[in-house]
């Protein structure tokens, strides 16, 4: 390469003046000391840039993500990230291992995934478990101050929640109005009988929609377990499924079926939001990040509301939380400088819950929106007043758990009672 700069040089150096020619040899030489210092040190940001593999982008606000990581980089000189983006199902198929193997060619592993909290039971989850006093050296608060509360933990942590989300019940306005009612249904009792009103099949519009396809995530946590938390049963992990308690909210859901839009175990969360925006279901449990889009999108005025509990239960409302998680790449060989991204996410976790309309985000209540965005405020105002619950992870069960629900689920919806029901998810559950 230098010998190749030096024949450039000398054949110019005929057509330049004598200053020109010193100019000339100067930029040589600098060029010459710059290609040596790279081959002695490395390309910068070449063996320092991370690939952050998400799905953030699609569903927040243009450029904030872009922005962040233009802060990360210039407060840490020498360390680049490349946002690769993903949805859900590549992410959680690459960190399974599905797609290792690209025409023959080992695919490189991201330095840092996205990921949802019910993906980090697995061992071999293809994150690396978080090293609690790395993340303690590079943070001025503990990183661990954020997990669940009550995290039993009989796993190793293999990622951390940066913001999370309440799932409220949504209802369309214009739908409950044809129906004959002028708010939103207060307890379970009320909620049968406005989905009993609004269901017209000859029309297409049903009471209510459920996602539990098999590949939703949050299909058991958001669609089923809300119902059971509403009843003020909170004890996450310890929960007992043969309770009385858990049998009459599986008893509410099996009376909801007639009403409900149909195949709901075909159903994903992309569907469910179609349905709704589409007017064919009068109501349905969400992330209130769906809200973006449904202003956006339905043409029908809608709004939100609490998880209506039974008709006895005099306590306060209780949400279910979902959160975005970040963790690091098992195969990874930048697990400390992806550490200081995560830890910097954490830092400036604000930004990413004005941007996805998370409430409650990081925990920081925004001024601005509370002032501008009706929205914002009363899902705000939600949350104050109720009791959160976050899902079941870092437990070492959850995906098994959310199988055998599902799998009795199914079998109530065929006939089987809702006490029998419960007894088989309590046993099965007991040993798992």
């Amino acid at each position: 390469m230098l010998k190749k700069l030096k024949q450039f040089a000398g054949k110019t150096q005929k057509a330049l003046s004598s200053s020109d020619n010193m100019l000339w040899l100067w930029a040589v030489i600098a060029a010459a000391g710059l290609l040596l210092f790279y081959l002695l040190t490395g390309v910068p940001g070449k063996g320092n840039t991370l690939v952050f593999a998400q799905w953030w982008e699609d569903e927040l606000e243009t450029g904030v993500l872009e922005k962040l990581v233009k802060d990360f980089e210039e407060e840490h000189p020498g360390i680049k990230v490349q946002l690769e983006k993903k949805s859900r199902q590549e992410i959680k198929a690459v960190l399974s291992g599905a797609e290792e193997q690209v025409r023959g060619k080992k695919r490189r592993s991201a330095d840092i995934f996205s990921v949802e909290g019910g993906w980090t039971d697995d061992p071999g989850c293809g994150l690396a478990a978080l090293d609690e006093e790395l993340f303690r050296k590079k943070s001025p608060y503990s990183p661990w101050d954020s997990l669940p509360p009550g995290s039993p933990g009989e796993t190793e942590n293999r990622a951390l929640p940066v913001i999370s989300f309440i799932n409220p019940l949504f209802y369309n306005i214009e739908l409950l109005r044809d129906a004959g009612f002028d708010r939103p249904p207060k307890n379970q009792t009320e909620f049968l009988s406005y989905v009993q009103a609004i269901t017209k099949p000859e029309q297409g519009i049903y009471g209510a929609v459920l996602a539990l396809g098999e590949e939703n995530s949050f299909g058991i946590s958001r669609h089923i377990l809300s119902w059971i938390w509403s009843a003020g049963i909170q004890d996450g992990d310890t929960f007992d499924f043969g309770s009385k308690q858990v049998a009459e909210s599986l008893a509410f859901l099996n009376q909801l079926k007639p009403y409900l839009y149909p195949d709901f175990f075909g159903t994903d969360e992309e569907a469910r939001l179609d349905i709704f925006i589409e007017g064919k279901a009068g109501m349905m449990i969400g992330s209130v990040s769906d809200v973006k889009k449904l202003r956006e999108q339905m043409k029908q005025d809608f709004s939100i509301t609490t998880i209506p509990g039974p008709a006895l239960y005099v306590g306060k409302p209780v949400f279910a939380l979902s959160s975005w998680y970040a963790g690091i790449g098992a195969e990874s060989e930048k697990q400390e400088e992806a550490a200081e991204f995560i830890v910097f996410l954490l830092e400036h976790a604000s930004q990413l819950a004005a941007g996805a309309f998370a409430i409650p985000g990081n925990g920081s209540r925004n001024p601005e929106l509370i002032n501008a965005d009706p929205y914002y405020s009363k899902a705000y105002d939600m949350y104050d007043a109720g009791e959160m619950v976050r899902e079941l992870y870092g437990t070492g069960r959850t995906r098994k758990l959310n199988a055998v629900i599902y799998e009795e689920l199914k079998r109530m919806f065929e006939g089987r009672s809702p006490e029998d029901t419960a007894a088989a998810i309590q046993n099965r559950w007991e040993n798992i």
